[in-house]
């Protein structure tokens, strides 16, 4: 693995409100003033580069055992860190309740020992913390030792020798259904043996056996899964709205760890594009982006945006698919003003994605200038290797909207470009093959042939060969329909090529 970047990356990671703590907390460490002006150079740094490093502080003694300085100020960002977000989660804030019981029981304050397990437990208790909750058991029974003598207190040192047997027990249980959920996705989701072992599974039909909130959600999940991949769709949605309704009932839970309450919701929604429910998805997903405020959640910034950012893309999807370009125009406003804001945070896969959804909209509104622009921000930025699917999708339908706006002179120069992204990052496929050269045809017809080379083009990708265009193909980019739209008119007209 490489490590020379990791502390740039630690420091880049960084929040305006964690930097602003680790120079509180640095200065109140008295800490050296090299590693401030360290923290301030990698800072500035879009890209980790070592030797302008070097060549910055040649003058500076702790340059010459940089590695040193690096490791000292990556161990008090983490150190500040932990302090900054010692209330990050309940693991975060029960662990440090613990590490108090532990201080003030060596300092032989009994009292407020036995205080800090009290909060302790609660906490423990309220999150289903179990290995933690045994932990507590032990302390309990060190306090009891240390303030009488095994033989005055042997009734109750069994009931917490019992209660913390009991902890363990629940806490291997969830194991075992983490163990179930694994073998299920190791066997394949969709296999019928897989899913025969979970349905039959005694984890799964003695309904009592989930006793904890984990568990029962652990449950849900799998049955949910296993009824979905074999197409009972009846008893998956069961499941899938009892998870909901398990979840919504322990809002402190979602709190704590969101992950399987979005999930559930996530799921929802794929359950409702399945079955063409299609107008009860913008609802939920605008539930889904309410999440994060609505259970005032850890880090809401950062949850937030990845919400947001897969919502708003599976809303563009749904629009484009359905054809409701004026919500998907009206989204676009929205989508733009979010990406200006956060443009450094996101990822350039979900930035391609939505500027090919921006012009595929304008595409199907006729808007084929507005088409245009947002498809030249994809074929003039430097994208690399992210997503080549689309980047491939943007070149074709860059050459049918110049068809539309009769650019013909253009189009002869966007078809050898198109052929040559294409050819350098892969094989030409069959079916672009196809089209590349139907529109190096059209650029050297008359007007009175193209409803041939249409006609002849259709019966080449969808007619001689149905399997050159797959369903996948099409969703991205709907050349059928398009090809369609300029069949010559006549019913059951068929023409020949030229």
């Amino acid at each position: 693995m490489r490590k020379k970047g990791n502390l740039h990356a630690l420091i880049q990671s960084l929040t305006p409100s964690e930097r602003r703590h680790f120079r509180l907390y640095a200065r109140a460490m008295g800490s050296d003033k090299n590693y401030l002006v360290l923290f301030d150079a990698l800072l500035d740094q879009e890209e980790f580069d070592e030797t302008a490093l070097k060549l910055r502080f040649k003058d500076r003694e702790f340059a010459r055992q940089l590695h040193v300085t690096k490791n000292y100020l990556s161990k008090h960002i983490l150190r500040s860190l932990r302090q900054f977000h010692a209330r990050i989660s309940k693991d975060a804030e029960l662990k440090d309740q613990l590490r108090e019981v532990e201080l003030l029981f060596h300092k032989e304050l009994l009292d407020q020992c036995h205080h800090a397990l009290k909060a302790a437990e609660k906490i423990g208790l309220v999150y289903e913390r179990f290995k933690e909750l045994a932990e507590i058991q032990v302390w309990k029974r060190k306090l009891l030792l240390a303030r009488s003598s095994i033989f005055q207190e042997q009734e109750t040192l069994q009931k917490l020798l019992h209660k913390e047997a009991e902890y363990l027990e629940q806490a291997l249980q969830v194991n075992r259904y983490w163990q179930l959920m694994l073998g299920m996705y190791q066997k394949g989701l969709g296999n019928p043996e897989s899913v025969e072992m979970v349905l039959n599974h005694s984890l799964i039909t003695d309904e009592t056996q989930a006793s904890s909130i984990q568990t029962k959600v652990i449950r849900q999940h799998l049955l949910f899964a296993a009824h979905s991949v074999s197409n009972r769709q009846k008893e998956g949605n069961a499941a899938l709205d009892e998870l909901i309704t398990l979840l919504e009932g322990h809002p402190d839970r979602i709190r704590d760890d969101p992950s399987s309450y979005i999930t559930a919701l996530n799921n929802r929604v794929g359950m409702l594009i399945f079955n063409r429910r299609t107008a009860e998805v913008p609802p939920l997903l605008a539930k889904i982006r309410e999440v994060p405020e609505k259970y005032n959640l850890p880090a809401k910034g950062s949850i937030e945006r990845k919400l947001l950012l897969r919502t708003y893309n599976i809303e563009l999807e749904l629009y484009r698919d359905t054809q409701q370009v004026e919500q998907g125009l009206a989204l676009i406003e929205v989508i733009e003003s979010f990406i200006s804001v956060n443009k450094s945070k996101i990822q350039p896969a979900y930035v391609i994605s939505f500027h090919y959804q921006f012009a595929y909209l304008h595409f199907q509104a006729k808007a084929y200038n507005a088409s245009l622009r947002w498809i030249h921000q994809i074929t003039n930025t430097a994208y690399g290797e992210v997503r080549t699917d689309i980047q491939s999708y943007a070149r074709l339908l860059n050459l049918i909207i110049h068809y539309e706006l009769n650019n013909i002179i253009v189009l002869k120069y966007a078809v050898d470009s198109c052929r040559r992204f294409l050819k350098k990052k892969r094989d030409l496929q069959v079916f672009e093959q196809h089209l590349l050269r139907f529109f190096s045809r059209i650029c050297m017809a008359g007007l009175h042939d193209y409803p041939a080379l249409f006609q002849e083009l259709y019966t080449l990708l969808f007619e001689a060969d149905a399997q050159l265009v797959t369903a996948s193909t099409l969703d991205y980019l709907d050349f059928k329909s398009w090809i369609e739209g300029h069949l010559p008119k006549q019913k059951g007209a068929k023409v020949t090529g030229a």
